[in-house]
C-alpha cells in the first residue's frame, strides 16, 4: 500500500475520533422539544436549522447564526470538497429575504459553509458579522453582503466591549470573547488564525481555519423605538461553541438594562452544567435555553439523526428537567418556536 493511501487512511481515522463519529447513540426515539410552554409572550420567532444554526425573526427582521445547511459525509469532508450543495440549501432560501445580518461564531466549515451561497440571494441591508480569519476565508468569494469585523469589538468579563448597531436601528449585536474547545479527548483540528486574504475559494476542510471564536447578545427593540431611544424589549445569548467559564462572560452591569429572554448554548455548555462546573447558564441565566451542536452532521437531514459522542441527550434532557424556574429545550433541526 502506498504511503499516500496509508496517510488518507490514517487522516480519516484520526478525524473520525476527532468529530467522535460512529459511537454516537441513536435520537430516532428521543423526545425532542418541538413547543415552548413557559414564556410564550415575546413575539419572537425562533427557526432552528440545525447544529449551531438559528433565525431570530422579531419586528419583520431576521437575524441568521452560523449558516449550515450542507451535510456531506465525513469522507467528502477528510479528502473530497467541502462546497455548498444547492440542492440541500434552496429549500432554505425562501425564507431568508428578510435576513439582515449573519453572525458566525467562528469559521469551521460547519458554521459558515452555505454563507457565501446565501449572500448572493439577500438584500443589500444584510451585513455579515464575524472575525478577520472569516473575512480572509472569503475574500475571494468577493461576498455581496457587507463584513463588519467583530474581533476589535469583543466583549470579556472585565471589558465592555462595543455594540454593533444595524443602519434600520431594530437591534444591535455585541461579540463576545469565547473559545473552541477539543472536538475530542486532546484533537484539535484547524485552530489556526488567518492574516491575510486567501487567493481561492475555500474548497477544502483545512481552508476553514477556526480563527477567533465568539459568543453573542443580540438586542431587538420594540416597533416604535430603536436603539438610540429605547431599552431593547427581547434580548438572546448566543453561543455554539464553549470551553467553559468564563469564556463568553461579559460584565454583568450589562443586563441593568435587560435580562437574558432567549440563551441558544452549545452540548458544551450543558455538559459541563452536568458536570458541576460554573457555566453561562448559572452566570447569566435565561428565561428560554435552547441546546444545540449535538448531532453528527456527517449524515444528511433525510437520516435517522445521531448524537456525536461526547454527547448523552438523555441524560442531559433528564438533568434539566429538574432544573427548576426555567425551561430547557432540546429541539430538532428544522423546528419553530414561537416565545
Amino acid at each position: 500500500m502506498s504511503d499516500y493511501r496509508l496517510s488518507k487512511r490514517a487522516f480519516l481515522k484520526s478525524v473520525t475520533a476527532a468529530f467522535g463519529l460512529g459511537c454516537g447513540g441513536s435520537l430516532k426515539h428521543f423526545p425532542f422539544d418541538t413547543m415552548n410552554t413557559a414564556f410564550p409572550t415575546l413575539g419572537l420567532e425562533l427557526s432552528f436549522y440545525g447544529v449551531g444554526c438559528f433565525g431570530f425573526r422579531y419586528n419583520g427582521v431576521q437575524v441568521l447564526t452560523d449558516p449550515f445547511f450542507t451535510y456531506l459525509p465525513l469522507r467528502t469532508v477528510a479528502v473530497g470538497k467541502v462546497l455548498p450543495d444547492p440542492e440541500q440549501v434552496d429549500p432554505y432560501v425562501d425564507n431568508f429575504t428578510d435576513v439582515k445580518a449573519m453572525l458566525v461564531g467562528h469559521a469551521h466549515y460547519d458554521h459558515n459553509l452555505d454563507l457565501p451561497y446565501i449572500a448572493k440571494t439577500l438584500n443589500e441591508e444584510c451585513f455579515v458579522l464575524g472575525s478577520k480569519t472569516l473575512r480572509h476565508t472569503f475574500a475571494p468569494n468577493t461576498l455581496p453582503t457587507p463584513f463588519v469585523d467583530m474581533n476589535d469589538r469583543v466583549a470579556s468579563k472585565t471589558k465592555l466591549g462595543q455594540w454593533w448597531v444595524h443602519p434600520s436601528k431594530k437591534f444591535r449585536v455585541l461579540p463576545i470573547v469565547s473559545a473552541h474547545p477539543n472536538q475530542y479527548l486532546f484533537f484539535h483540528l484547524y485552530k489556526e488564525e488567518v492574516n491575510a486574504d486567501r487567493t481561492t475559494i475555500p474548497s477544502k476542510v483545512h481552508h476553514y481555519q477556526e480563527g477567533m471564536t465568539f459568543a453573542f447578545l443580540l438586542d431587538f427593540f420594540p416597533e416604535d423605538a430603536n436603539a438610540d431611544n429605547a431599552k431593547p424589549s427581547v434580548r438572546i445569548y448566543i453561543q455554539s461553541s464553549s470551553t467553559g467559564f468564563p469564556m463568553g462572560a461579559f460584565p454583568k452591569e450589562i443586563l441593568e438594562e435587560k435580562e437574558i429572554d432567549v440563551a441558544c448554548l452549545a452540548m458544551d455548555c450543558a455538559n459541563l452544567k452536568m458536570k458541576g462546573e460554573t457555566t453561562v447558564i448559572d452566570e447569566y441565566p435565561a428565561k428560554t435555553t435552547f441546546f444545540c451542536h449535538y448531532e453528527d452532521f456527517f449524515r444528511r437531514k433525510d437520516q435517522v439523526p445521531r448524537e456525536i459522542v461526547k454527547v448523552d441527550l438523555p441524560a442531559a434532557k433528564e438533568f434539566f428537567s429538574d432544573v427548576s424556574n426555567k425551561e430547557f429545550l432540546f429541539p430538532i433541526a428544522d423546528s419553530v418556536f414561537n416565545l
